[in-house]
């Protein structure tokens, strides 16, 4: 493409726009984040914040890991909130907690995936299996179905695993989520190693080589939804929730930055052929 040409404009300026709408967003949960309660639950909406203030982060950042408060028959300084069709009692725990459940559960869920997705996209790929494309579909076939409809049947596999309430369970759970689009990646990379090189490196000796109860193993994403919700079902502190969600963004955006160049490659690599 020419520099300065026709193309070359509007190249740019589609994909500028693609940028635009892609990050507003981003942009819109941050700058809610940060306005007053006043100004952001409001009829005439604005694009950014007259007044800055950091109240929801703190609120976040510093949340009691007691149980939640102000229930709609309690005072708005209790440290219980109890409720009003069950009358029992809603905990959490604190962001930094809920966090690092998160992170351990994912830690777990890529090591998992990656092994278990590594043998099956390599056998997938080399070995000479019996009806070895049938396999392939049948593996990412579970794409198409929603996840939804498999919530009951899944948390009685787990039940009767024993695997409810763990680590375990939400790593073996989400391992599971994360095979079909695992095995089509890896399938990717490796077909687009020569098998030759396979073959040399043969010769050489080389080998062939979300059910959680507890508030303590709270996951990142419930604990934002209860602070957000301040413990009532009718209530919801949107500068809470979007502050929570800053929050989150943040390592992802940052991990994927980092390994997207990776992550396009295991895509498009089943286009490069020997």
């Amino acid at each position: 493409m020419k520099k300065y040409s026709r193309d070359w404009y509007w190249y740019y300026a589609i994909n500028s726009v693609l940028v635009i709408l892609i990050l507003f967003p981003l942009y819109w949960t941050f700058i809610s984040s940060v306005k007053k309660p006043d100004e952001l639950i409001t009829s005439e909406p604005t694009f950014y914040p007259h007044t800055w203030t950091w109240q929801y982060y703190d609120r976040i950042w510093n949340y009691d890991t007691a149980a939640l408060t102000s229930a709609t028959t309690a005072t708005n300084n209790s440290s219980k909130k109890i409720n009003n069709t069950t009358g029992s009692v809603t905990q959490t725990i604190g962001i930094d907690d809920a966090f690092t459940n998160s992170v351990i559960v994912s830690v777990g869920t890529i090591i998992f995936s990656i092994i278990v997705s590594t043998f099956a996209g390599y056998g997938l790929t080399f070995f000479r299996i019996p009806f070895k494309e049938v396999i392939f579909i049948l593996l990412i076939l579970p794409i198409l179905v929603p996840a939804i409809s498999l919530i009951i049947p899944i948390y009685k596999l787990l039940k009767g695993l024993g695997l409810t309430d763990s680590y375990l369970g939400l790593i073996f759970l989400h391992t599971t989520a994360m095979l079909p689009i695992g095995v089509f990646m890896m399938r990717n990379a490796f077909s687009s190693i020569p098998n030759s090189l396979r073959e040399v490196a043969l010769l050489e000796g080389t080998s062939e080589l979300r059910i959680i109860n507890s508030p303590e193993k709270t996951m990142l994403n419930i604990a934002l939804a209860k602070i957000a919700m301040g413990g009532s079902q009718f209530e919801m502190k949107w500068g809470s929730l979007t502050a929570g969600s800053m929050i989150s963004f943040i390592p992802i955006i940052i991990f994927y930055t980092l390994l997207q160049r990776y992550f396009v490659r295991g895509i498009t690599g089943s286009a490069v052929k020997e």
